[in-house]
């Protein structure tokens, strides 16, 4: 559910600035009332905000009623809708356009459901190097890995990145059951040492959702570094600004 708004600087034209791109974390709503509209108020002679972008799967559907609440509400609140398959020249062209207005809608939304929605994801977050010996390649180390957490866990989003001296992997699943988004070098050589990035929301408590992604890093062919690990519930949202 990941969304995204692009920012123009309004800059003279012998100045060259690339466009930005905001992406909330996919958890996010009511990003028209907390953050285009307070930028369209404060920033106008800065920059032109461009219209909301929702980013969907075409074939997500959720049977728990706390993430629908939110995934209902991030598409009612979207200036555009972008599903896979759709062409992203035409997309781009209709972002930049000007024929969209940015922030057409606002949400009347119930903070207090907001927060227990949220609330039901556990985040975790974690670095791990693996030292391999023998040397491995990255898609025979986090191949496995993802096969056996994806059973227990009821994933919103989990992304995975792996980097050695041979590449770097990355892999992504949005829902269980699917097969993961891979980019990189499924074919690289065998390495000793792996960078391996986890980055999963998923519906849990934060204590087991850890303790299966410890057990099954232990389970790796590899010794391990934890460099980095942490694991929480969202904290309620509170907006500094809400127009």
């Amino acid at each position: 559910m990941p969304l995204g708004s692009g920012i123009r600087p309004s800059v003279p034209s012998n100045v060259q600035l690339k466009n930005m791109l905001v992406s909330p974390r996919s958890s996010e709503t009511d990003i028209v009332a907390t953050t285009l509209r307070p930028l369209i108020r404060d920033h106008r002679d800065r920059f032109g905000i461009a219209p909301l972008t929702v980013v969907m799967h075409p074939r997500r559907t959720f049977d728990n009623p706390d993430l629908d609440f939110l995934y209902r509400n991030q598409l009612a609140e979207a200036d555009l809708i972008f599903e896979r398959g759709d062409s992203v020249q035409t997309w781009m062209d209709r972002l930049l356009s000007g024929s969209v207005p940015a922030g057409a809608t606002t949400l009347d939304i119930d903070y207090a459901r907001y927060a227990g929605a949220e609330a039901a994801l556990a985040w975790l977050n974690a670095r791990v190097t693996a030292h391999a010996a023998p040397p491995i390649s990255a898609a025979m180390l986090v191949g496995p890995l993802l096969d056996r957490l994806e059973p227990q866990i009821r994933i919103v989003h989990l992304k995975l990145f792996a980097q050695s001296d041979a590449g770097y992997l990355k892999a992504a699943l949005t829902a269980n059951g699917q097969d993961p988004m891979v980019e990189g070098a499924l074919d690289a050589s065998p390495s000793a040492r792996h960078e391996i990035l986890l980055n999963l929301r998923a519906l849990a408590d934060p204590e087991t959702l850890r303790a299966i992604v410890e057990r099954e890093f232990a389970a790796l062919p590899a010794r391990l570094t934890w460099q980095h690990v942490q694991c929480f519930r969202p904290s309620a949202p509170a907006p500094y600004h809400r127009m």
